[in-house]
């Protein structure tokens, strides 16, 4: 070398490396010393992380396993569509997300079939869980590691406007999963279902309960998540599916119209009714992603479909109907987009059976189940005491609802509100059609279909969301290729505008979280989750004493009470909106003495009684609110009168307090 200096010396590259290195891991060491110092002083660093570190570990277990479900079920899909004739597809865009968001559903139906057998259910899905993670991590290792090295370069490419649009949402995604189950659908049956399986050691009939009829693919998968590291876990899943489901709409939504993706998740991303659900166990985002995933899968840019498109279109649909009833409306509505594609195909006929054949069977397992059980494959519906579709909402007045602006914001139902930037874009989707195009028009007739049945019915503007989502793309589209022709002002106006209802919307998403349930200081660490419980929710009290003084065999019927996550202990309890169906059950005795004997046959030992919540039937009063509706148990007089005879007679007063009593029937210790 010429000029100045030692290579190798002190003041050489080298050396200057080394010392440059050796300041910043100092400093790394200073921050991470002084940033303990900081944080134990502001909170318990330790029990915080080993909570939260617990949570995210135990979903990763479980999205671990789910990649491997998912992969397994396209391959065998795929082999099995090559047979039947398909050419096959190398598929560059079957990705991770696809296999994952396949992948979840799929495991929860492995599981769901683990505990239809003897096995013992907890034990299984945590022992098939980790030998999956085991397998998975074997077999595809090296494809992992790529992947997050993919997604560590995706990180870093983040633009700051791209984190002002996604990070609030993603904040408050995480922030709900992280939290205590504490949201009204998971205490009742999303998560309660899964853990009364798990407290009865396999999947069991629970004909009180009318939610524990739902599809629940997602709540088996749940399962696993609860045994491995508890309710937060599975609710992280969740969040996880949220991002994913974001994605694939984003994807598809730049298919239509390059650019058009990130203008379609922004919106559906801070839409209210889908913002609040997306860090809890509910089944809206991963449905949305599942049913796009199908619509693109179904309208590929082929000269003939491969065995991968319909393996993707038929496992994503599949899934999709063991997840929520509601993509049934999607499936009648694909149907004619399958049937106009069948002429794409050499051998249309064999593909379309093997299809049909696919969806069946990774979709069928709940609608057999109730089938068998019931009578009906949509249980509860079509069956006595099923509860009312007006009692979602306003059976039969959607469209005077959405004339009133009701599902932009909805002043009974805050957290059921549309906003306005979703709507806006599906106003727009009508005038995309003037480009045509495949997938345009597969769109457009998928989302319209659906919007006409959902304004009939009006159950709520959540369930109804979804199918809003084909035609918000078709909006997006608009959009974009309006954006990109404008001026400087109307670009200007556009964007002050769009922050503006994003803002807003964003504001009551944050607002409802924070004022219904408080996360704030049971994340931060300044309480304890069962603090926190004790502190936002009344019937914890008679929980514990129930957890900790049932005698072994015990059960506990509860009445005016349908939030029973946290017992310990086996129960029978209502669903959402099934007071009718209880005051039904109790009505088929005719007294007291006869209730008694019906109640200790099924095992009941307890009665445990919201009192503010069990009232006589035609009391004068206001009429109960849609989410008073929800738990209220009415009486007629003859149930009232069984009921109080039996427990004044029958049983004695275990546990009360100013909201519950807990009543053990006779001959029981208390």
């Amino acid at each position: 070398m010429t000029g100045g200096g030692k290579p190798n010396g002190p003041g050489g590259p080298s050396g200057q490396g080394l010392g440059r290195a050796f300041v910043l891991g100092a400093a790394l060491l200073l921050g991470l010393l002084l940033g303990w110092v900081f944080f134990s002083r502001f909170t318990p660093l330790g029990p915080l992380l080993l909570r939260h570190g617990t949570a995210l570990l135990g979903a990763a277990a479980v999205l671990l396993a789910a990649f491997g479900a998912g992969e397994a079920s396209v391959a065998t899909a795929r082999r099995v569509f090559a047979w039947a004739g398909l050419p096959r597809g190398e598929a560059p865009d079957l990705s991770f997300v696809d296999c994952l968001l396949i992948g979840v559903p799929s495991y929860g139906l492995i599981l769901a079939l683990v505990a239809l057998s003897p096995l013992p259910l907890g034990p299984s899905a945590a022992v098939f869980t980790l030998v999956a993670d085991a397998a998975v991590l074997l077999a595809r290792g090296p494809f992992l590691l790529r992947g997050l090295s993919k997604l560590g370069e995706r990180v870093r490419s983040l633009t700051p406007l791209w984190i002002l649009l996604f990070g609030p949402p993603l904040l408050l995604a995480l922030s709900a999963a992280l939290a205590p189950v504490n949201s009204p659908d998971e205490l009742v049956y999303k998560l309660a279902v899964p853990k009364a399986y798990l407290l009865a050691g396999g999947m069991v009939e629970m004909p009180l309960n009318s939610n524990s009829y739902f599809p629940a693919a997602l709540g088996m998968a749940d399962l696993a998540a609860l045994v491995l590291a508890g309710g937060s876990a599975a609710k992280v899943v969740h969040a996880a599916l949220f991002l994913l489901s974001l994605r694939v709409l984003a994807r598809l939504a730049d298919r239509v119209r390059p650019g058009a993706g990130t203008p379609a998740a922004v919106a559906a991303a801070w839409t209210p009714a889908l913002l609040l659900p997306a860090g809890w166990c509910w089944a809206e985002w991963p449905l949305i992603g599942l049913l796009l995933l199908a619509v693109e899968a179904g309208c590929r840019r082929h000269d003939e479909p491969t065995s991968t498109d319909a393996s993707t279109f038929a496992l994503a649909l599949g899934a999709a109907l063991s997840v929520k009833y509601t993509a049934l409306p999607w499936a009648l509505a694909l149907v004619p987009v399958l049937l106009w594609n069948l002429r794409r195909f050499r051998r249309p006929w064999p593909a379309a059976a093997v299809c049909a054949a696919a969806v069946f069977f990774w979709g069928s397992f709940y609608y057999l189940r109730n089938l068998i059980w019931t009578g009906s494959p949509v249980a509860p519906f079509l069956l006595p005491d099923a509860p009312a579709v007006a009692n979602y909402r306003s059976a039969f007045g959607g469209l005077g609802e959405l004339l009133r602006g009701w599902d932009i914001f909805h002043p009974g139902i805050v957290d059921d509100s549309l906003g306005a930037a979703l709507p806006l874009l599906v106003l727009l989707s009508p005038l995309a059609l003037w480009r045509g195009g495949r997938i345009r028009l597969a769109l457009f007739w998928v989302g319209a279909s659906q919007l006409a049945f959902y304004l009939a019915m009006a159950p709520s503007s959540r369930l109804m969301a979804p199918a809003l989502l084909p035609l918000a793309l078709l909006g997006a589209a608009v959009l974009s290729e309006a954006w990109r022709g404008a001026g400087v002002f109307l670009r200007t106006a556009g964007a002050a505008l769009a922050g503006l209802l994003l803002l807003g919307q964003g504001v009551l998403s944050a607002y409802v979280l924070g004022s219904s349930y408080e996360p704030l200081n049971v994340l931060v660490g300044a309480e304890s989750p069962l603090d926190y419980l004790h502190r936002t929710r009344n019937f914890m009290a008679p929980y514990d004493w129930i957890n900790a003084n049932l005698p072994p065999g015990g059960r506990v019927l509860l009445l005016g009470e349908n939030r029973p996550f946290y017992l310990e202990r086996p129960w029978s309890a209502a669903g959402n909106l099934d007071g009718p169906r209880v005051a039904a059950y109790l009505g088929g005795f005719r007294d007291g003495d006869s209730l008694y004997r019906g109640l200790r046959s099924e095992g009941i030992t307890h009665v445990l009684v919201h009192k503010s919540r069990v009232r006589l039937e035609g009391q004068p009063g206001p009429d109960p609110t849609m989410i008073e509706r929800e738990y209220l148990l009415l009486l007629p007089k003859a149930a009232a009168q069984a009921l109080g005879e039996c427990l004044t007679r029958r049983a004695k007063v275990a546990y009360e307090d100013g909201a519950y009593a807990v009543y053990a029937l006779e001959g029981l210790a208390p």
